[in-house]
């Protein structure tokens, strides 16, 4: 696909109204902050927003992706996807609106929310002492792959 478009889609991701403020924001928060400590608060935001957001209870890996899913496509943040592998579960997330918020330079720190969200629901999943990581730097459409494994 052509750059042009894909760059076009994404600008769509967040709204034009919220798009300013939230890239004046994310400069403070670069200038006042190291990005640990941007990831640190970005997890915490994370999972304060999926303490607020509970999800229903889950019996399965596929109840548990239909329902984050509902989550996420309801609120125009993209969608995801659960896939079990041997050592760890692959949680990829697809089109966040994350980056074209607050802008390219976020990608280091950003995808931290979704790391707390996702922890967040698993804790409340009774995952025991698995630790949600980020495994991949976030693509143009602003779609990233994480991993929930051992601490």
């Amino acid at each position: 696909m052509e750059p042009a478009i894909v760059e076009y889609f994404a600008e769509l991701q967040c709204s034009r109204q919220w798009k300013g403020f939230l890239r004046v924001l994310a400069e403070e928060f670069v200038e006042q902050l190291s990005e640990a400590d941007l990831r640190a608060l970005m997890l915490r935001l994370g999972a304060r927003f999926a303490r607020a957001t509970p999800l229903p209870a889950c019996r399965t890996l596929d109840e548990l992706q239909i329902a984050m899913g509902r989550v996420w496509v309801g609120q125009d943040w993209g969608w995801v996807t659960l896939e079990e592998g041997p050592e760890n579960l692959r949680i990829s997330h697809f089109c966040a609106p994350l980056f074209t918020a607050f802008g390219p330079a976020s990608t280091a720190w950003a995808p931290a929310f979704l790391e707390g969200a996702y922890q967040e629901w698993f804790r409340q999943s009774h995952a025991g002492d698995l630790q949600v990581r980020q495994a991949t730097a976030p693509d143009a459409t602003g779609s990233f792959e994480l991993r929930l494994e051992a601490a």
